[in-house]
């Protein structure tokens, strides 16, 4: 019986096998049902995983900011901001704005006549 890990070929074996009863792969790879059956566990929890991580889908009335997030390049010391997600930060802000001033603020100088 083989023993440490199971190589690439055993694992792919294994998927591409999962109708197969637990014994007959065992015998087939000379492993121990037990080492089959972590190996299937943990895949199954990579999968769920993969599915919580998977980010929400797109609403038709207004983009997420996890959507916003994954468009962004990230590199070792540096942000790149794409242009996907440039536009996505466009649709973030007001349409209507003329000024990013708060209208409030400004004072407006009379002229004299």
């Amino acid at each position: 019986m083989k023993r440490g890990q199971l190589s690439k070929e055993e694992k792919l074996y294994i998927l591409s096998n999962t109708e197969k009863d637990l014994k007959t792969l065992a015998v087939e790879l000379d492993r121990s049902e037990k080492v089959i059956v972590s190996f299937i566990e943990e895949t199954l929890k990579q999968e769920k995983a993969k599915e919580a991580s998977t980010p929400a889908p797109v609403e038709e009335d207004g983009p997420k900011m996890a959507v916003f997030q994954d468009l962004i390049g990230k590199r070792s010391n540096a942000t790149v901001l794409t242009k996907a997600a440039s536009e996505l930060g466009d649709s973030f802000t007001k349409k209507n704005s003329n000024s990013r001033f708060n209208s409030r603020s400004i004072y407006k100088i009379k002229n004299d006549k």
